[in-house]
């Protein structure tokens, strides 16, 4: 009987451990999307893609008027994109992460435990 409530609780430490540890869903920052993306887009065209820019004040302009934006997602994976005036979209970079399975597992579980405490006490 002992033995029962010893594969139990083993059984529901795992089962805790991979709901922190595996993604939630598809990330939007891969290579596919960033093949996706074509010279000349439009940066809603692009959103549409990439989903919304997570970070609308990260905007930086550069000298000639150039627009960049840069998305991210949870694992670090970051896609940057040049727009040129009314030119649309002249370059296009996918970067994936530089964290190792053991990084980016660490990383999801600290998000999730925060998110769980964020819930939990406002």
């Amino acid at each position: 009987m002992k033995r029962w409530w010893f594969w139990m609780g083993t059984l529901l430490l795992v089962l805790v451990a991979g709901c922190l540890i595996i993604p939630l869903g598809a990330s939007r920052i891969s290579q596919a999307n960033c093949d996706k993306i074509q010279l000349g887009m439009t940066p809603t065209q692009v959103i549409e893609i990439l989903g919304e820019h997570p970070l609308p004040t990260g905007v930086e302009r550069g000298v000639w008027g150039d627009l960049y934006l840069a998305w991210y997602d949870d694992d670090d994976n970051r896609v940057e994109v040049r727009f040129a005036g009314q030119s649309g979209v002249t370059e296009k970079v996918f970067t994936p992460t530089g964290l190792s399975l053991y990084g980016q597992a660490k990383l999801r579980i600290a998000r999730r435990i925060d998110a769980i405490i964020d819930a939990i006490w406002p």
